[in-house]
């Protein structure tokens, strides 16, 4: 069985609680994908890896929105629902921290809990790896698979592919600094994000 991972280094990974009744997502979402979101789509499209989701939600309670995974991995038959997660340090166009670590853990440990109570695994990247390691990304994913079920194993195409680099996760001020510096701009090679319609 798989381990939460220790420490605040991406990927971050949350394992849901054995037994517990996996909860079923549905088609469709309302948020629009990130860039990174969009090269890796393009990256699993290209190897053509399958049972990757982009376009779905789960519903968690009746009084909040549903929660769409940037990402999702599903293979049903074989009770594998793995949540992927981008986390940039702010928001491109409101330009506050999203995501960082707190002094009991992370600001997404709520939301992490949401999909693991319901019997799912949570990996969380940092944009920056999968930016510059995209292939690495998916390597790991796969790994997390065939620790999950032996019977997934990690395609050819992967195999021979560097292990991911593993990147620090940041804390609020720190994400504020970076958001004051445009890091998000530089690294992903734009003037500025573009608010959505």
């Amino acid at each position: 069985s798989i381990q939460n991972s220790i420490g605040s280094k991406f990927p971050i990974i949350r394992a849901p609680k054995k037994g517990c009744e996996i909860k079923l997502p549905v088609s469709g979402r309302g948020g629009k994908r990130g860039v990174c979101e969009q090269l890796l789509c393009e990256k699993i499209e290209t190897l053509e890896l399958s049972c990757f989701y982009d376009d779905i939600s789960l519903f968690v309670g009746s009084n909040t929105n549903p929660y769409e995974p940037d990402l999702a991995y599903i293979e049903a038959q074989k009770g594998v629902f793995i949540d992927v997660e981008i986390d940039e340090a702010y928001s491109g166009w409101e330009r506050v921290p999203i995501h960082y670590k707190t002094n009991h853990g992370t600001k997404d440990d709520r939301r992490n809990d949401y999909f693991t109570e319901r019997g799912w695994t949570v990996i969380r990247f940092s944009e920056k790896q999968v930016k510059e390691q995209p292939v690495s990304c998916l390597k790991r994913i796969y790994q997390l698979l065939h620790s999950m079920n032996a019977s997934i194993i990690i395609p050819q195409c992967l195999i021979n592919e560097s292990d991911i680099t593993l990147d620090e996760m940041w804390t609020e001020s720190e994400a504020q600094r970076r958001e004051q510096k445009n890091e998000r701009e530089k690294m992903l090679g734009i003037d500025k994000f573009i608010p959505p319609t």
